[in-house]
């Protein structure tokens, strides 16, 4: 992480690390009554340079995407400072795998297309989960842990979620 990079002694460097992400965690939670669960729609299906993604909606002015990454980012530079996060969200999407080799993305591209049914499909957030994510280029992985996870709502809310 870049919170403590800089940092020689790999004990204070933790230290920091573990600070600035229960900042960061309780940031979190002080916005959650102002993220409400929203629906996206999943689909159309992609196969892309690097893998195969679900394309999802929500990303303009006013919608659920955009709005639920505005709060997201607020509690960013709230927990963490105004420098936090320095580029904007990419568009959404969920990715199914990723590509490690160079082939021809054509040939899935119809079969993508015509064979998966429903193109489309609801996903609702209830949750955002805080991750540590590491690539690890050697392998060709992703690894992640979960640092905490704030549902979405009031407690009411919650107490209606379906699960």
């Amino acid at each position: 992480m870049t919170v403590a990079g800089d940092i020689a002694d790999p004990a204070t460097a933790e230290n920091l690390v573990a600070t600035a992400l229960q900042r960061l965690g309780a940031s979190m939670h002080r916005h959650r009554a102002d993220m409400a669960p929203s629906t996206l729609t999943a689909g159309f299906v992609l196969a892309t340079a690097s893998g195969v993604i679900l394309d999802l909606d929500g990303d303009q002015p006013d919608e659920p995407w955009t709005e639920l990454t505005d709060l997201v980012r607020t509690a960013f530079a709230e927990g963490l400072g105004a420098d936090a996060l320095s580029s904007a969200p990419s568009p959404p999407h969920l990715t199914l795998g990723y590509a490690t080799g160079t082939d021809d993305s054509g040939i899935m591209q119809p079969r993508l297309r015509r064979q998966v049914r429903p193109s489309h499909a609801p996903l609702t957030i209830h949750a955002v989960d805080l991750v540590d994510v590491t690539q690890d280029d050697k392998n060709s992985e992703y690894r992640w842990g979960t640092i905490c996870r704030v549902f979405l709502g009031s407690d009411e809310s919650r107490a209606r979620r379906p699960d």
